[in-house]
């Protein structure tokens, strides 16, 4: 069905993802199209071609106090920045992600890496923290209190807590698409299945919730369809788009 889309010439197909480059490029690969990426939730967009059309990141001294509040509950602390992955040292929960994804991490000393990307003046693009549910609910609400103006909090699910720049969402990232390729809020579909999609799906012209999204995402969205063990994209894409030529 996206392949079918993506041949009408008058579509384009974005994949809109809290993964980096290297996570989504395989997809791409199965997907036998030519699409273009907003990675990280929208801080790291590249064209079709691989060439980078923005670039947001996180400044080093808010992710240096969020990493050490991370230490105190022994969580698994993870930075991405363009198509590179670091960690501290390898742990269950990066090598489930690494499977998932298919990309290696790198070990690095973060206080380090956060200390020479502050004096070139940049940063990660993300930050993913990953540990058992209850314990991300906890770091989540403490970093609520923390009064960190500068960040973006979003559970991707609910063990993996995302944090990108505070104007970085993937509502963002939609429109970042639609300026580079010229085209109308009214005229993009989105379709997704957890809490960092609702702002994406609320902005797009026509937002989509998977039947195995989260029931306030369902809910805030303005259709549905079938769940993703159910070809829900795909029955999207063609009572969407390809019924109507």
């Amino acid at each position: 069905a996206i392949q079918r889309a993506d041949a009408l010439g008058s579509v384009i197909v974005a994949l809109v993802s809290a993964r980096p480059p290297t996570g989504l490029h395989f997809l791409v690969q199965e997907l036998g199209i030519d699409a273009p990426l907003a990675c990280y939730n929208g801080a790291y967009i590249l064209d079709p071609a691989q060439n980078l059309v923005s670039e947001t990141w996180l400044d080093p001294r808010t992710v240096r106090s969020i990493y050490r509040m991370s230490g105190t509950l022994g969580l698994s602390f993870n930075l991405y920045k363009g198509s590179s992955w670091f960690i501290d040292q390898p742990n269950s929960w990066s090598d489930q992600e690494a499977a998932i994804i298919r990309s290696a991490y790198q070990v690095a000393d973060l206080e380090a890496l956060l200390s020479q990307w502050q004096a070139q003046g940049t940063g990660p693009n993300k930050i993913l923290v990953m540990g058992e549910a209850a314990q991300i609910a906890r770091f989540d609400n403490q970093l609520g209190q923390s009064g960190f103006s500068s960040i973006n909090r979003a559970l991707s699910k609910s063990t993996y807590l995302e944090i990108c720049p505070a104007t970085i969402t993937k509502a963002t990232a939609l429109k970042a698409l639609q300026a580079h390729y010229g085209i109308d809020s009214s005229q993009t579909i989105a379709i997704g299945d957890n809490y960092n999609d609702l702002a994406m799906l609320e902005s797009a012209g026509l937002g989509i919730a998977m039947a195995n999204a989260p029931d306030v995402v369902k809910m805030k969205s303005r259709a549905t369809t079938a769940s993703n063990d159910e070809d829900g994209v795909a029955q999207a894409i063609e009572r969407y788009l390809l019924s109507s030529g």
